[in-house]
């Protein structure tokens, strides 16, 4: 190995740890100006009744402290993308309804 090739390299490395450096910081930002939402409040955001909410609990990203259910509003913004392209979960047209509505209404 000749000097321009370990010079290569060692801007190489440079460009990999810059980059992780640049995500981690950006991670640790997000994350400090993260916004918490009670169950309430998440119901609200997502534009869905609260016992919805309870309901499908078992989809939406959340965490206890205690008996509280606790959201953030990053990760409630990313379950609406993976939910508009999924079809059991997508608005009907000309309803407030989906798919598993429809589903959970028929079998009562």
């Amino acid at each position: 190995m000749n000097r321009s090739d370990a010079r290569m390299i060692a801007e190489e490395l440079h460009k990999f740890i810059r980059n992780d450096v640049r995500k981690a910081v950006t991670e640790m930002a997000t994350a400090e100006t993260e916004e918490y939402l009670n169950a309430k409040q998440a119901a609200v955001f997502l534009g869905w009744k609260l016992q919805t909410l309870y309901n499908r609990i078992h989809d939406i990203p959340h965490t206890k402290n205690g008996k509280s259910l606790i959201f953030t509003k990053s990760a409630l913004r990313k379950f609406m993308e993976r939910k508009e392209s999924r079809t059991d979960l997508a608005v009907f047209p000309g309803t407030n309804k989906t798919f598993f509505d429809i589903l959970y209404s028929l079998n009562k």
